[in-house]
């Protein structure tokens, strides 16, 4: 739109750099404290959002008055476990208390990142398998080549999934996330791979008339699944890993 003359100064108001942060309530917790979920939600959404105290007015014009926590003072996840909840029905307490705040991880550009970074080695499988089967590329390779970098991503997106619910559910160690994860993800990749590259062995051996044009198709698809399952479930685990834990090391050295 700026390209456009008749628009100016325009903009995006939403900071696309800001975290987000889901908040999951431990119901059972809530429960033996007489607290509803709605209570929760409403009392922390006051304290992050605001609430309209009183009404201004100036000439005949009435403006909200709105009372907040200061932005500055919420700039962590434990910021947000520390928020004390006063309820209507007397007491308080601390959000961590009920519920567990979990940081949105595809919200920023780091995991993705990661996995889109792991798309080249499946494209290299591919280059790989053309070379050794002494097999120039086509457009038909080009076209299988979007189909790996689709499966690539989806299994990327699942397990990094799979190790942050995890993580958020059972409270264990990165490491331990990931092994888990994997193991889960093993059987149903290596079945997908397999069928598919069964499929693909008697179009590589060229064995019918006319499957000229689809042999390096079929090839390329082999290879790049083949060392697809070492990218999904060995290197990507091993660079999430690397990144977490340099993460980890700058939380401590700056808690806020």
């Amino acid at each position: 739109m700026n390209s456009l003359k008749r628009f100016t100064n325009v903009y995006v108001s939403m900071d696309m750099n800001k975290p987000e942060y889901q908040v999951r309530l431990d119901r059972t917790r809530a429960a033996e404290l007489g607290i509803s979920v709605a209570d929760v939600a409403v009392t922390a959404r006051s304290l992050l959002s605001g609430a309209v105290a009183t009404r201004y007015r100036q000439g005949d014009e009435f403006y909200n008055i709105r009372v907040m926590i200061p932005e500055e003072r919420i700039s962590s996840r434990r910021d947000i476990e520390e928020l004390v909840l006063n309820f209507a029905q007397g007491g308080y307490l601390r959000l961590r208390d009920v519920a567990e705040v979990h940081s949105v991880q595809f919200n920023s550009l780091r995991l993705p990142g990661l996995i889109l970074g792991s798309v080249p080695f499946c494209a290299a499988g591919m280059v790989y398998a053309l070379y050794l089967a002494d097999i120039p590329m086509g457009a038909t390779v080009l076209i299988r080549l979007l189909v790996v970098v689709a499966a690539t991503v989806n299994e990327g997106v699942l397990l990094l999934t799979v190790v942050e619910e995890l993580r958020g559910r059972h409270q264990i160690t990165i490491s331990d996330a990931l092994v888990q994860a994997a193991q889960i993800r093993l059987r149903p990749r290596v079945m997908i791979a397999a069928a598919v590259i069964a499929g693909f062995i008697p179009l590589a051996l060229n064995l019918e008339e006319g499957g000229d044009m689809l042999q390096p198709m079929a090839v390329a698809a082999i290879g790049g699944l083949s060392l697809g399952l070492f990218v999904a479930l060995f290197l990507l685990p091993c660079l999430y890993l690397a990144v977490s834990r340099k993460e980890s090391v700058l939380d401590i050295a700056n808690p806020n």
